[in-house]
């Protein structure tokens, strides 16, 4: 669960600290997003993590978090930081990108399948600010309603 929660809130880190301070952690952003995570997966082993409430639950509360201090750090720095190279700008939009897609995305996901309303809303929010709101209505009430029918537009078409 370390390593799950290293993957997923390093490149967080650095994003944020990329557009504070920029020089090489623009680039170090984008590294430990495809590089890093890429190596931490083929070191570790294929077996299932033991995921409790307690931890797993912490750990998507705190990504949902983060994701709003990325968010607001990355458009301020691309937008306002007058510091920072285009090549830098650059690396943390691709960093971000790569971050919002990745985690933030899947996060989201899993928190709008949660029972208490706080969890689900803030998986809502995150959906919304990714301009991807629409999903966390469509996905429960259309693809787990019409999953593997031709009434789901989720679902791979026969043939």
């Amino acid at each position: 669960m370390i390593i799950f929660a290293f993957a997923s809130l390093f490149p967080a880190l650095l994003l944020v600290l990329a557009c504070v301070f920029g020089g090489v952690l623009p680039l170090a952003s984008v590294f430990s997003i495809t590089v890093l995570v890429f190596i931490l997966d083929r070191i570790t082993s294929a077996e299932p993590i033991e995921v409790t409430n307690d931890n797993g639950h912490s750990l998507s509360l705190l990504i949902g978090v983060a994701h709003f201090v990325v968010l607001a750090t990355c458009v301020w720095g691309i937008a306002q930081a007058g510091y920072l190279s285009t090549l830098d700008k650059v690396l943390i939009f691709i960093g971000a990108g790569l971050w919002f897609g990745q985690v933030s995305n899947s996060n989201a996901h899993e928190l709008i399948h949660r029972s208490s309303r706080g969890p689900r809303r803030l998986g809502i929010a995150i959906y919304c600010s990714l301009l991807f709101g629409h999903h966390a209505s469509a996905h429960p009430k259309v693809h787990h309603v019409h999953a593997a029918t031709d009434r789901d537009p989720n679902s791979a078409r026969s043939g």
